[in-house]
């Protein structure tokens, strides 16, 4: 499942989320946030990563909806997650401190 239109991150907000965000390294995946009264979410998964467009677009749905998921039940801010590994495993990936 996919973010609704509403809970995206424009192009320009995202780089300022990458630049001022607070950052975690873990499990394949580094998390930029800054915190907010609303959700707004973008995931990132460069070619680095996988070369293949479907690999890509699969890991991209998998923390989509694991984003979805914690969005529903907690309100945490601007969220920029980049995953640096196809080795991910959203279980073990915590968006608060």
């Amino acid at each position: 499942m996919t973010l609704p239109r509403s809970m995206r991150l424009a192009s320009t907000q995202i780089t300022h989320v990458m630049k001022h965000g607070d950052r975690k390294y873990q499990n394949g995946v580094v998390t930029h946030i800054i915190q907010g009264e609303r959700n707004f979410g973008c995931v990132i998964v460069g070619k680095k990563v996988a070369k293949k467009a479907v690999i890509r677009n699969r890991i991209k749905r998998q923390i989509n909806h694991f984003l979805h998921g914690v969005f529903k039940n907690k309100c945490i801010g601007k969220v920029v997650v980049r995953a640096t590994s196809t080795q991910v495993n959203m279980s073990r990936i915590t968006l608060c401190s």
